[in-house]
């Protein structure tokens, strides 16, 4: 679990019976997130803090993945090197790129393409569950080359 500590730093009365409520979550690397709201006077803002932290846990991997994604979209292969696997896991944000890939314009397949190139042959095996070796992983190392290929012709020509 990412989230370690959970505190109310506020539950102040206003003037029309609500509360206002502050609340701290901390992360198991020390990132806090602050959340501030007002609640009815009969809420059971413990309940809320428990409810909220529970959901930011499952949200620190989601969040994760989503910037890993957009580095590989946006710098291909220079993207390796540059994902966190903090909060997500390895499979996690493949299981996201597959998915992704299903609607992926050409450039985005490109892009995503030559960020697998990166990889090594143990790595894209394990990735997409192939043997190693393979037919199917040599099929796939020849087409993530290509796509990488792709990427830096497309990179020189840009401007011109």
């Amino acid at each position: 679990m990412a989230i370690t500590d959970s505190l109310i730093l506020e539950d102040s009365a206003q003037v029309d019976g609500r509360r206002h409520v502050r609340e701290r979550h901390t992360d198991s690397f020390g990132v806090e997130y602050f959340r501030s709201y007002l609640a009815e006077a009969a809420d059971n803002v413990s309940a809320k803090l428990a409810a909220y932290a529970t959901w930011l846990d499952s949200q620190l991997g989601v969040w994760e993945t989503e910037r890993n994604l957009s580095r590989v979209l946006e710098l291909g292969d220079g993207a390796s090197g540059l994902l966190t696997f903090d909060y997500s896991t390895a499979g996690q944000n493949a299981a996201a790129a597959r998915e992704f890939y299903k609607t992926a314009t050409k450039a985005q397949a490109v892009a995503m393409g030559a960020y697998l190139a990166t990889l090594s042959d143990a790595q894209l095996a394990n990735l997409f569950n192939l043997t190693n070796p393979s037919a199917e992983l040599t099929a796939l190392r020849t087409k993530v080359d290509h796509a990488r290929t792709l990427l830096t012709d497309w990179q020189a020509e840009a401007g011109q």
